[in-house]
């Protein structure tokens, strides 16, 4: 069994690294370097926390530590759905969002870059610890699935999915992230003004945001056909976090609002107010289509500039 010691010895040159294990054995990388510092979890392959050194709160927002378990999915920081977003097309016990998040990842490199950012690269390995119980991964066993993460004053995330089989393979994705805020009903998102979306809590109607996005009940949408950069305006934290992205032709925006939080232990009756997921994808007819001997990449960067008005 591997242990945050075990991992710690492999990189133990790494003066700004450190690994932790909860009760559970999930293992959490930790970074802090000049820029910034910010938290990895082997389960899920998935950035769970980021804050710039400029910054006096949490750009992600994250969950307790402690409710992290093997096989489970981690709702906070920027989990990988891949390479299903939302439920399976037609199999309705196959996990919501894919296996990516619900299975460990090796690291392959932890490097300093001349800059002092942090690199870290992982993969998901060929062989998954519940795929006796699940064969969801055999249409998908010829895709080479890696994330490289980049954590400075700015955070980059690259999903890149190599098909080194012999044919084409359809996938959905998202990087379902979610971001730490003041208040949901205070904040807007702004960069999306004329785009169609896809309503999930009004019967998938396709419909047209006019203006910025503003909060008042639960929210579910799924913006299509875009590649627009988008942003989080927040007054009362000062700051607006932007959002760019590519390799993506959707975005998601969510925030479940008291009732359904209510019945989610990692967000209950609080917490919806403090978060808000705005999702890098590719869903619905979005779907990217990986030819043989190619790949996909589907990037973001996350950057924080103060509000002074």
């Amino acid at each position: 069994m591997m242990t945050s010691d075990k991992i710690q010895t492999s990189f133990v040159h790494h003066d700004h690294i450190k690994f932790e294990q909860n009760a559970h054995g999930i293992i959490l990388l930790k970074v802090d370097n000049p820029f910034a510092t910010a938290t990895i979890s082997l389960l899920g392959g998935q950035v769970i926390a980021w804050q710039p050194k400029s910054q006096t709160i949490p750009v992600l927002w994250e969950p307790d530590f402690s409710l992290y378990q093997k096989g489970k999915p981690i709702r906070g920081g920027a989990p990988i759905c891949w390479p299903w977003f939302g439920p399976h097309e037609s199999i309705t016990d196959y996990p919501a969002h894919g296996f990516a998040r619900i299975n460990t990842w090796e690291i392959v490199s932890i490097k300093t870059m001349s800059s002092g950012e942090t690199e870290i690269c992982m993969v998901l390995p060929k062989s998954l610890e519940n795929e006796v119980q699940f064969p969801y991964r055999t249409p998908f066993r010829d895709i080479e699935l890696s994330v490289r993460y980049l954590i400075g004053s700015s955070l980059s995330i690259e999903l890149s999915a190599r098909n080194s089989g012999q044919n084409s393979i359809s996938i959905t994705e998202a990087l379902h992230t979610y971001f730490k805020i003041s208040d949901i009903g205070e904040i807007e998102i702004l960069g999306l003004d004329g785009s169609k979306y896809i309503d999930q809590i009004d019967q998938h109607q396709i419909k047209a945001q006019i203006g910025p996005i503003k909060f008042d009940s639960e929210l579910d949408r799924v913006y299509i056909d875009t590649t627009a950069s988008c942003s989080i305006r927040d007054l009362k934290f000062a700051r607006t976090i932007k959002i760019s992205k590519s390799g993506s032709n959707s975005t998601v925006i969510w925030n479940p609002w008291l009732t359904k939080a209510s019945k989610m232990t990692d967000l209950g009756t609080t917490h919806w107010q403090s978060m808000v997921c705005v999702e890098s994808a590719n869903a619905f007819h979005n779907a990217f289509v990986i030819e043989p001997g190619h790949h996909h990449m589907l990037a973001v960067n996350y950057a924080v500039a103060h509000i002074t008005d």
